[in-house]
C-alpha cells in the first residue's frame, strides 16, 4: 500500500496497525523525518515527488491520499491523481466534504480558509467527483465521517469507461 503525501505519517500508521505493509511518500524531508521515528516495522518513508513517482505501473494493490489534493495546485492534483492511477488500481482518497448549500459552503470555505493553504480556495470551487471521473475512476464507495466534515472515496480505475469486472 502507497500513502501519498504522508507528512508525518498518521494515515501511513494507522494502515500499518492493520498489518498493511505501507510505503509512505513526501517530497518534505522535514515532515518524513518526524515519520520515520515510527515503531512500525511495516511502513518505510521515501522522499518522492507524487508527481513523478519511483514505483513501476501497478506497484500497489492500494493507494491512498488523505488530505492532500486541496494542498496543491490544480493542474498538480491532475498529475498526482495520474501518477496514483499509473502505479495502482484501488484509490483511497479523503478530503474535506464542501457543502453545497451556498451559506454554509461559504462559512465553511471562509473559516477553514484562515488555517489551510492557498490553494485551499481553488479545491474548494471545484467538485471532488467530477476530478475523480475526469481521471477514469470509478467510485466504489463513498462515505462521510467527523460530522460531515470529511469525504472518502474508495474508486479504482476504470478503463475506457467500463468496471474491471466487465
Amino acid at each position: 500500500m502507497e500513502d501519498v503525501c504522508t507528512g508525518t505519517g498518521t494515515q501511513a500508521f494507522a494502515f500499518a496497525k492493520r498489518g498493511y505493509e505501507v510505503v509512505g511518500i513526501d517530497l518534505s524531508e522535514e515532515m518524513l523525518r518526524v515519520a520515520k521515528k515510527n515503531k512500525y516495522e511495516n511502513v518505510w518513508f521515501v522522499v518522492a515527488d507524487a508527481t513523478k513517482m519511483p514505483f513501476e505501473p501497478d506497484y500497489f494493490d492500494f493507494a491512498c491520499i488523505s488530505f492532500g489534493l486541496h494542498d496543491m495546485p490544480h493542474e498538480v492534483r491532475h498529475q498526482v491523481l495520474d501518477e496514483m492511477r499509473r502505479v495502482s488500481e484501488k484509490i483511497i482518497v479523503v478530503d474535506y466534504h464542501i457543502p453545497k448549500n451556498r451559506l454554509r459552503r461559504w462559512l465553511y470555505v471562509s473559516f477553514t480558509s484562515l488555517y489551510e493553504s492557498k490553494y485551499y480556495r481553488d479545491f474548494a470551487k471545484r467538485n471532488l467527483e467530477e476530478l475523480l471521473r475526469e481521471h477514469d475512476f470509478r467510485i466504489v464507495k463513498e462515505a462521510y465521517g467527523l460530522v460531515d466534515l470529511l469525504r472518502y472515496f474508495c474508486v479504482s480505475v476504470n478503463p475506457l469507461g467500463k468496471a474491471k469486472n466487465e
